[in-house]
């Protein structure tokens, strides 16, 4: 299993008496800088199909629930409900509920069909630790409906592309959609 986390390395000091400074290195941008580089929270889950990525995103998501919830709490947070947002081919989203449900105490939310919630507030009204929708799905409510949508109005606790190959190619509709989503952790 391989799990890339995107840092920043010092690498040592320039300069001498008041104009030292620390050397940083990005290896994800592979650059070097005098300051480190911000960049988001989160990482890449890369392993074989049938490893296991769906059960270690699981316990991830159950060992940090409580923490989203704190986050939440945190008046300077733009977090305000602390479900994580699961962004799957249609294919498996029968299981990743079925797997939400059976494998641990977080109560899932299926975003899809015509029934779903219109709103954010839709969605938290039903307090859920999981959404799970479509990468079509999410296409469509960027498309019709842009930040007005359940979706994209405000800021995910985490966000989790489950076969992000879906939006390898970044000029695509669905990949423009995915990057327009606001997580505190990605």
């Amino acid at each position: 299993m391989v799990l890339y986390v995107l840092h920043n390395v010092c690498v040592g000091e320039v300069g001498s008496g008041p104009h030292r400074t620390s050397l940083w290195w990005n290896p994800h941008f592979d650059e070097f800088s005098t300051e480190p580089r911000r960049i988001g929270r989160g990482g890449i889950l890369a392993d074989s199909m049938g490893m296991g990525k769906t059960v270690v995103t699981l316990e991830l998501l159950m060992r940090r629930n409580e923490g989203m919830k704190a986050m939440v709490r945190d008046p300077s947070s733009p977090v305000k409900h602390h479900a994580t947002l699961v962004i799957v081919p249609a294919t498996v989203m029968t299981q990743w509920i079925g797997e939400v449900s059976s494998k641990t105490d977080l109560k899932p939310l299926k975003f899809h069909g015509t029934r779903r919630p219109s709103t954010f507030q839709g969605i938290t009204s039903l307090d859920p630790d999981v959404v799970v929708t479509t990468y079509r799905t999410m296409a469509r409510e960027y498309r019709s409906k842009r930040d007005a949508s359940a979706l994209f109005s405000h800021t995910w606790a985490r966000i989790v592309l489950d076969e992000s190959h879906s939006i390898k190619n970044s000029k695509s509709a669905t990949a423009r959609a995915a990057l327009k989503l606001k997580g505190a952790f990605k």
